[in-house]
């Protein structure tokens, strides 16, 4: 879809790409503190809380481990809606239609994100925990490169490498992601199974 002063692509699925991102890095963080200050079971039920509508909890009840945990969602929601709508400007805005289908793997990852974060805390199971934990960084991947790929940067005519070049740096690139990620396993491991 061409933007309404007729230039170009839509700058919005770029812009849902990269607020995205940031709130997915937000959420991350938000889930660390609950795992760090064990409030993970601080709110003992899903998708409510205390029984309470997830929105209409009130916030002067919101201290503690309920605070970290009860943020925690909120912020997972918000991730939740603005992947929704990244979707869907993918879907009606995009011309690239493996971006489209980009942007419903994101939404697929977000929908079991947010089942798992659930079902932790319902079935009190910590394996879901350090699996919820790993997978966030994954969608976290997702995001960030959702928006490096609708970037005009991207879109544009990139400038030939040298012969060579692209498979040493392809190479190169995979393994300092696997390693990366490898090194998020191996922290969430430790860290989920040397709490008691």
């Amino acid at each position: 879809m061409k933007c309404p002063e007729g230039g170009g692509e839509s700058p919005w699925p770029h812009r849902l790409a990269l607020v995205t991102a940031e709130a997915t890095l937000l959420l991350i963080l938000a889930g660390g503190l609950v795992t760090e200050t064990g409030s993970g079971m601080a709110v003992p039920d899903w998708p409510t809380t205390f029984g309470y509508n997830m929105f209409l909890y009130p916030w002067a009840k919101m201290t503690g481990g309920i605070l970290y945990e009860h943020s925690h969602r909120l912020i997972g929601l918000l991730v939740g809606l603005l992947t929704l709508a990244l979707a869907v400007s993918l879907w009606t805005m995009e011309r690239r239609r493996w971006m489209a289908w980009l942007g419903a793997v994101a939404l697929l990852a977000v929908v079991v994100q947010g089942v798992l974060g659930g079902l932790r805390v319902v079935l009190v199971a910590e394996q879901l925990a350090l699996v919820h934990g790993v997978l966030a960084h994954a969608f976290l991947g997702l995001a960030a490169s959702l928006g490096l790929f609708t970037s005009q940067t991207w879109r544009s005519q990139p400038t030939p490498l040298p012969v060579g070049v692209p498979g040493r740096l392809r190479s190169w690139a995979l393994f300092v992601t696997a390693a990366t990620y490898l090194q998020i396993v191996l922290g969430a491991v430790v860290t989920h199974t040397s709490r008691k």
